[in-house]
């Protein structure tokens, strides 16, 4: 981790790894674009220490493919697989020498996903609670949104009732649903009461937001048929997709999964427990009014920098800001020496706009990330490139500002910045057109015919409360990507 991420870490009330998150949603290919990290809530007290933390400690993909999780309806046959993230909560803060300061209150501890109302409809959720060298215990049932939702005004929730999308054994719960949702707005509440008042409680909250997000096409070789592109193209030797950009008000989900009461960490003892969150599509999204199997059209001109007072370009009714697409790059020691291996780098051209948002200024500007693991093993994720070099003996250079420029320069991101595993990323040869191979070619021997993915920011944070308050109100710590 790099100096910035290290002071991120020493937040009081909150530390965790802010590289490592929970979930994209992506439903083919890989489109992480940024990460940043914040805190909320009350951080200072001057009666007692309040101290929380939590980590993203492993993701198994950070991909959904767009199908329905059973083959058919008559057969239990699984194509699905469930997306699983592995995070740790602690109630106190580490030190040098071990424990330095221990939380003096009792804290519950819930876990928040935020994602987008088309998948959120379309997913079923489990919390597992895992023990070094024992096997795990699911500390919730499946929780099927999609039944949920369908108590819109209220009702009782039976868990058993539910379809088994391969879910972990444990208890099933009958959880009592109040509130209303309607229309992308309201929130609903339903709470599971043992024989002695106490349950979990699942709570989800709808909203509308402006975000930004990406539609990928398939990229290739045209075979012949269709060969300009878009309708009846075929392809072969199939690259990574070509992404636009694209930004609108969308409607979410926040989703809260209060864990039990047995899970609480108690005032004055460091305590530590590790979590799985079991994420599963359970039905594809469906491709209408959804952005998927969209013809490339390449009079649209989502490729070329729009003039000045131009008005901005749509999309599905969406504002076009840009586009991206990954790249192979080559790769050198700190000494200079080839690698002789490649790594991924990701080319974003972003158009610029007016305040007011509705015409472009004639501009565009480039950034690159760098697409690879952080840690092996682990799945790869999108790091920012912002370190640039003129030659391989370290001298430093300014982004450039056009691909011209960047021929001639190296890069090392922001997660290999200061590591003992750092390389040069050398931009020889990288295009900025999806069309091309290299730098420079003339023919466009790449093209694009269909939509076949989309991708969304999502989040997942863990949030601490005093045990008698509510998750809604308690501090909390959030990884954006």
């Amino acid at each position: 981790m790099n100096e910035n991420s290290n002071k991120i870490k020493k937040i009081p009330i909150l530390s965790y790894l802010c590289c490592l998150l929970a979930v994209s949603v992506l439903f083919t290919g890989v489109t992480f674009s940024r990460y940043s990290s914040s805190t909320s809530g009350d951080v200072a007290s001057s009666l007692v220490p309040y101290i929380a933390s939590y980590e993203i400690d492993n993701i198994s993909a950070t991909n959904f493919p767009n199908t329905a999780f059973w083959l058919s309806s008559e057969e239990n046959k699984a194509v699905g697989t469930p997306r699983t993230v592995r995070y740790v909560m602690r109630n106190f803060e580490e030190g040098e020498n071990g424990v330095q300061r221990i939380n003096a209150l009792d804290l519950q501890g819930s876990i928040r996903l935020y994602v987008p109302a088309e998948l959120a409809q379309n997913l079923a959720l489990q919390v597992e609670q895992v023990q070094e060298g024992a096997t795990g215990t699911a500390v919730t049932p499946q929780y099927v949104l999609a039944d949920l939702f369908k108590l819109k005004d209220g009702g009782t929730w039976e868990t058993v009732k539910s379809r088994d999308y391969s879910a972990l054994a444990s208890e099933d719960e009958q959880l009592t649903v109040t509130g209303s949702l309607h229309e992308g707005s309201g929130s609903l509440v339903a709470q599971a009461k043992d024989e002695d008042g106490q349950g979990n409680t699942v709570t989800v909250s709808a909203f509308s937001q402006t975000v930004q997000y990406s539609v990928g096409f398939q990229r290739g070789v045209p075979t012949g048929m269709g060969s300009t592109g878009g309708a009846g193209t075929l392809l072969t030797d199939l690259q990574p997709q070509l992404f636009i950009d694209l930004e609108k008000e969308t409607d979410y989900y926040a989703i809260d999964i209060t864990l039990p009461e047995e899970m609480r960490f108690t005032g004055g003892a460091a305590q530590e427990r590790t979590f799985v969150l079991y994420i599963t599509l359970t039905e594809a999204i469906p491709q209408q009014d959804s952005d998927f199997n969209i013809e490339w059209n390449e009079t649209d001109g989502y490729l070329q920098t729009p003039a000045a007072g131009g008005s901005v370009m749509q999309f599905s009714g969406a504002k076009v800001l840009g586009y991206h697409f990954d790249v192979k790059a080559q790769t050198y020691t700190l000494e200079g020496t080839d690698r002789k291996t490649s790594t991924t780098v990701r080319v974003t051209k972003s158009y610029g706009i007016d305040e007011a948002g509705n015409q472009y200024t004639g501009t565009a500007s480039l950034s690159f990330s760098h697409v690879a693991p952080i840690s092996e093993g682990a799945v790869n994720y999108v790091h920012p490139i912002e370190n640039f070099y003129a030659d391989m003996s370290g001298t430093e250079a300014s982004a450039p500002a056009d691909i011209d420029e960047a021929q001639s320069l190296y890069g090392i991101c922001t997660n290999l910045n200061g590591t003992a595993g750092a390389y040069y990323i050398s931009f020889s040869g990288v295009p900025d057109n999806p069309h091309h191979a290299v730098y420079g070619e003339s023919d466009e021997k790449y093209q694009m015919s269909v939509s076949l993915s989309k991708s969304y920011p999502t989040r997942l944070t863990a949030i601490f409360v005093q045990a008698s308050q509510s998750p809604v109100t308690g501090a909390e710590g959030e990884v954006s990507v």
